[in-house]
């Protein structure tokens, strides 16, 4: 077996999984929906995952990519609760903007040299720090860093901990739904004397 069909494990109830040395991807959706699944092992041969590969997979708590992973999918962690770690390993390239949509405890990404994307500070943004992609859950306030010129749509999305948003004078660009569901959100504060623009933007 070198590939995991799509959806091949949707909603089965598995509590752990470990992925032998042949399989080389996984389908989009592969092991959607396993509310129980805690344990992912990895034999190391794994280039690509799909999309929405572990969504809602609500007791995940933390995952490391083995090296050989290039390209993950789009909303492979999202609506995952409980994921507070991630890393990516020396192989991955990129990180979607939604590959962590509703992760609301994530507080810890780890980035290998590969990635073109660099996270400080709670903050994930792309290589040249202008675009921001993600913001770390459970903080209260988000200052968006000076210089940071696009917010990536769903960037800052379910964070049901963030009351205050302060948005610096080189922002331009305001993705779309990018603090939809934050329900305590009650105050924004913007630098410019022009408002960003709201468009649909990724990075």
């Amino acid at each position: 077996v070198t590939k995991i069909g799509d959806y091949a494990f949707n909603n089965s109830g598995v509590t752990s999984v470990e992925i032998g040395k042949n399989v080389t991807t996984l389908g989009d959706g592969a092991f959607i929906w396993n509310t129980k699944l805690t344990t992912v092992k990895w034999a190391g041969n794994l280039t690509e995952i799909g999309d929405f590969v572990f969504r809602r997979c609500t007791q995940l708590s933390n995952m490391a990519f083995p090296n050989s992973v290039k390209k993950v999918g789009g909303l492979c962690f999202s609506e995952c609760d409980n994921l507070t770690e991630f890393s990516t390993g020396a192989g991955l390239e990129n990180i979607s903007p939604l590959m962590f949509e509703a992760c609301r405890k994530l507080a810890t990404i780890n980035i290998g040299a590969s990635v073109s994307d660099i996270s400080a500070n709670g903050f994930l943004t792309n290589n040249d720090s202008k675009s921001l992609i993600f913001f770390t859950n459970g903080k209260d306030t988000c200052q968006i860093p000076e210089g940071i010129e696009k917010v990536a749509s769903f960037s800052l999305c379910y964070n049901d901990d963030l009351r205050c948003l302060v948005i610096p004078a080189s922002v331009s660009a305001f993705g779309y739904y990018s603090v939809s569901e934050c329900p305590n959100l009650v105050a924004i504060h913007c630098k410019s004397a022009v408002p960003a623009e709201i468009t649909e933007t990724d990075k």
